[in-house]
């Protein structure tokens, strides 16, 4: 019959209500021999086999087989062991990729560590435990924060919801295992402090207050989430493949007092950008503290070849604006932006721009934004800047 078999059921252990008259189960590990009994050592040893041996006792046989069905019993029911010590110091450890349950049996957990693994997961430290989360139910609930950093036990950073609760005395750090994993972090602390969401020796990522914040790590640091795109937290675009897009982006504001020189933000920098043909996305939210003074900003690279294939600006102008937007595109080593050149009639936030673009690049490049005041004065002009994008074509 083709298919797979579809074998009777088994519901109980074997010989489940016999009496230990008629039964004798767990089966010993150690041998018991002299005794003619049986042993998960020995099996039935050779005193039971031959002629004029001792029978095979009718205790052993309903023993061995009560054992070996209570465990197809307790896989038929859908249950699954956790860390055995037992287990682990019969076998040397537990086997690399060996799937355990979690001690509160919400879910389960992988070891990655390809020697025998001795560790309890659910008790170890979880950067150094050897296991990782394979699938868990729950929320890990961090509670009482103030200004002391936390580590996150193993239960907790196994959950894929960490809530964090405390009223702030001092800025704080969570610390993360360095897993390769996604996690939902719902910041509920109050007191004007922040909380930084990191691993013990790589970068981390600022959750605000009252917002859950997607976080992924990747074995080294956590970064946040960004739909579609790989984020690029160190900023060396060396690895960038064609059609891979990567994102930098930056929530505050910088500000020009009193300067017409260009200066640079690290913060949206891609450096090791290797040579070929890339879409290009700069968005910024203008702003200055009086009315009648701008920004231009400069898309800078650094030495090798460029060539600004095409360009395209888009402006969000609030009342009041003249805009003075010009791009330039050429094979010249800077883009330049120039905007809020004009009299605004009003101060504050007041416009919205974005550029999109391609470029080509024959060597080696490094790609930041520099930016600086058009006209010198003690007034402050500023950029809070939204994204800057990097999409390799070829």
């Amino acid at each position: 019959m083709p298919g797979a078999p579809n074998p009777t059921l088994i519901t109980l252990p074997w010989a489940s209500s016999a009496s230990s008259t008629y039964k004798l189960s767990p089966i010993p590990n150690p041998s018991q021999q002299p005794n003619p009994r049986a042993s998960y050592t020995d099996g039935f040893p050779p005193q039971t086999t031959g002629a004029g041996g001792t029978p095979p006792d009718i205790r052993d046989f309903n023993g061995v087989l009560a054992d070996l069905s209570s465990n197809i019993v307790a896989w038929t029911a859908g249950e699954n062991w956790g860390f055995e010590a037992a287990v682990a110091e019969e076998d040397e450890g537990y086997a690399g990729g060996a799937i355990i349950a979690t001690a509160d049996g919400s879910g389960f957990w992988l070891n990655i560590n390809s020697a025998g693994n001795s560790n309890n997961p659910d008790t170890s430290p979880a950067a150094t435990s050897g296991w990782v989360p394979v699938s868990q139910y729950g929320i890990g609930a961090v509670t009482g924060l103030t200004n002391a950093n936390v580590t996150l036990s193993a239960a907790q950073a196994g959950k894929s919801i960490i809530t964090l609760a405390g009223a702030l005395t001092g800025n704080v750090q969570i610390i993360f295992p360095a897993w390769m994993k996604q996690w939902l972090v719902v910041n509920n602390t109050t007191g004007s402090y922040v909380v930084t969401c990191k691993t013990a020796s790589g970068t981390g990522v600022a959750v605000s207050q009252g917002q859950a914040t997607q976080l992924w790590g990747d074995g080294t640091n956590l970064n946040p989430v960004v739909p579609g795109t790989i984020f690029q937290t160190a900023a060396n675009a060396s690895s960038i493949a064609v059609g891979q897009t990567y994102y930098i982006s930056k929530n505050g504001v910088t500000a020009r007092t009193n300067t017409t020189t260009q200066a640079a933000d690290p913060d949206l920098q891609f450096t090791n950008v290797p040579a070929g043909t890339y879409d290009y996305e700069l968005t910024f939210y203008a702003y200055s503290s009086a009315a009648g003074y701008g920004i231009s900003a400069y898309l800078a690279i650094g030495a090798g070849a460029v060539n600004f294939l095409t360009a395209n600006q888009q402006a969000t102008n609030y009342s009041g604006f003249n805009s003075n937007f010009a791009v330039q595109t050429s094979s010249i080593e800077t883009l330049q932006l120039d905007y809020l050149g004009g009299n605004p009639d009003l101060a504050g936030w007041f416009a919205v721009m974005r550029v999109t673009g391609k470029i080509q690049t024959t060597a080696l490049q490094s790609l930041e934004l520099t930016w600086a005041q058009n006209v010198s004065s003690a007034n402050t002009a500023s950029v809070g800047y939204g994204s800057f994008k990097l999409t390799r074509l070829l």
